[in-house]
């Protein structure tokens, strides 16, 4: 199973060819629409391409900057609380992505993608065991990327999460 998953994932990061990692001014083309723009966006997308990276630290600063531009950005926050989480690591700070998530306010007015993600996210740092947690989030990803095949960035965020589960059952 844990082949399969490396397979998956392997296969995943070859066919994004808009995926160039070249230097922290050149981390690659990311496309996740969210109901911000401008600034928020620019910062977010930049979040986001820090954190498949895995590059924590950027990926926190630039989603703390869209959230400056737009305190109201509930992805910005859904951003922070996932570069709060290292599923290769099996190491998460719990504390400062739920304070992330605390900010979160709007949700009916997000998109039903945007509501998937927040849900997801909110498992991930819910109540119980990390290992029960990780399985609860990654059955959500599983459900984001049913429902919109073609979300590169659901496909992504899907097959990180089966690495962590998997991680996970390898130390059990």
């Amino acid at each position: 199973m844990f082949q399969v998953l490396v397979f998956f994932v392997t296969l995943v990061a070859v066919n994004v060819g808009s995926y160039t990692y070249a230097s922290s001014s050149q981390l690659g083309t990311v496309k996740f629409p969210t109901s911000s723009s401008g600034p928020a966006q620019k910062h977010f997308i930049r979040g986001l391409a820090a954190l498949h990276s895995f590059w924590y630290t950027e990926a926190i600063s630039a989603f703390e900057q869209s959230t400056i531009e737009d305190p109201d950005f509930a992805m910005g926050y859904w951003g922070l609380a996932m570069a709060h989480n290292h599923p290769l690591w099996e190491d998460q700070d719990k504390k400062s992505a739920s304070e992330a998530l605390s900010k979160i306010t709007g949700f009916s007015k997000l998109t039903r993608r945007e509501q998937g993600y927040i849900h997801a996210v909110r498992l991930l740092y819910g109540d119980g065991e990390k290992h029960i947690r990780d399985k609860a989030y990654s059955k959500a990803m599983e459900n984001i990327y049913h429902n919109y095949p073609d979300d590169l960035e659901a496909a992504c965020f899907y097959s990180l999460s089966k690495l962590g589960v998997a991680r996970n059952l390898s130390t059990n």
